[in-house]
């Protein structure tokens, strides 16, 4: 697993060993990335279950100004520190260590988010939940991209307000649900 694009590209990133994670693939993020836009210019993301912080991490190399990372298990928070300091971005980064059922009374105190991951593990059934408070706490800019990572098998249908947009891309066993405000 690497750095794609950007100022970071080609830094091999750490992942958690022993733990039955599924990292998302650089075949899958580098198609992610050019749906999304290659690079911004500023901007915040959020990388919730962020895991290693992979794809956080890809968007501040891709030019995104700073990201929060909120992960809970404590190993995967290490592996994330290790990830930014390693690609010099620590100063651009929040790491917030617990559950993302109880990051959203901080996340509501930064200003909405252009980008924002939601990769928790497949058989979470979590997505219906995170979406809704994301979008009742309006923690999404116009004009900014919630991508859910998912078991390409399970549908995701979540009802989305007027003027959002959603299509989802299928990558063999992985799908991921990107949602435009």
């Amino acid at each position: 697993m690497r750095v794609i694009a950007g100022t970071a590209k080609g830094i091999k990133l750490k992942n958690l060993e022993g733990m039955v994670v599924r990292p998302t693939s650089d075949r899958v993020k580098e198609s992610l990335f050019n749906i999304l836009g290659s690079f911004w210019q500023g901007g915040q993301a959020a990388d919730l279950f962020a895991g290693s912080g992979a794809l956080g991490i890809e968007a501040i190399s891709r030019g995104i100004s700073r990201a929060i990372f909120v992960e809970k298990n404590r190993r995967a928070t290490k592996i994330i520190k290790a990830n930014l300091q390693k690609c010099h971005f620590s100063e651009q980064a929040h790491i917030l260590p617990i559950s993302v059922e109880e990051s959203f009374t901080f996340l509501q105190k930064w200003d909405n988010f252009d980008l924002i991951f939601l990769d928790p593990p497949y058989r979470a059934d979590i997505y219906k939940l995170v979406i809704t408070q994301i979008i009742n706490l309006d923690l999404l800019k116009i004009d900014g991209y919630l991508v859910a990572e998912h078991d390409a098998q399970k549908e995701m249908a979540i009802p989305l307000p007027s003027g959002w947009q959603k299509r989802v891309k299928t990558y063999g066993s992985t799908a991921l649900t990107i949602i435009k405000r």
